[in-house]
């Protein structure tokens, strides 16, 4: 995922990132960002939101700022 997210970042491919995974996934995410991810980032949560329906996943970002 972060290797993904580290090709989008060196091609413009988003401005901004907001992370949302369990708490283990972020520290691996952290740990393997590229400089220019990580400029893009946002924020954090340190949630599993895996098969939640999209009202929670909103719900929780709402909540998060």
């Amino acid at each position: 995922a972060a290797a993904e997210l580290n090709r989008l970042a060196l091609i413009g491919g988003f401005a901004h990132l907001y992370l949302i995974a369990d708490a283990r996934t972020l520290g691996e995410m952290r740990r393997n960002l590229d400089p220019r991810a990580q400029a893009a980032l946002l924020g954090e949560l340190a949630r599993e939101l895996v098969r939640r329906p999209l009202a929670d996943i909103e719900a929780a970002i709402r909540d998060a700022r």
